[in-house]
């Protein structure tokens, strides 16, 4: 598929057997994990020199890049999920950070609950993201959306977990209330 007219003498340009181990030429080929995760660290690292936009240039740049879940066709192999299961963390922990800068830093909160609401449709256990997505309603006087946010976490946890929304959300709550 790389390289359709191959010389079979010469072997692959972009694909490499050394010592038992297959791998692709760097310089040839981009691998969107590796990228992925080398632009979150320049992002973390913008972020804590400062940088705020800088920082949040660079998390949009990953989230572009993420484009879903890792190797989806490989369900049942557990390295996959392993690895499926980290870069989604990643992917989900990237999105709060976004959150947070254009919350406090950028007074987006309109972006803010945008991703909010992207972290939650990945993941429905995500109580951070109920919870800042509570705040950001309540804090633009829309008090009863923000008490169905509520209401959709405690269904979602328990739906899936036979749990309840834990103190901090539940505080949350209580407050809007008031």
């Amino acid at each position: 598929v790389l390289e359709p007219r191959m010389d079979r003498d010469f072997g692959s340009s972009y694909v490499h057997l050394r010592a038992n181990l297959l791998s692709l030429d760097e310089e040839l080929c981009r691998v969107d994990v590796d990228q992925f995760l080398f632009v979150i660290d320049k992002g973390n690292k913008s972020e804590i020199d400062g940088d705020t936009k800088q920082a949040l240039s660079f998390y949009e740049e990953a989230m572009r890049i993420y484009g879903g879940d890792f190797l989806p066709e490989e369900l049942y192999r557990p390295w996959a999920d392993l690895k499926r299961e980290d870069l989604q963390s990643k992917y989900i922990d990237s999105l709060l950070r976004m959150v947070e800068l254009y919350e406090k830093q950028r007074g987006t909160t309109r972006k803010a609950i945008e991703l909010c609401r992207r972290i939650i449709r990945i993941d429905p256990l995500q109580e951070p993201a109920y919870q800042r997505l509570m705040v950001l309603y309540f804090n633009r006087g829309m008090r009863n959306t923000a008490i169905k946010i509520y209401d959709d976490c405690r269904k979602a946890l328990e739906k899936e977990l036979e749990s309840k929304p834990d103190d901090l959300t539940t505080s949350i709550y209580r407050r809007i209330l008031a």
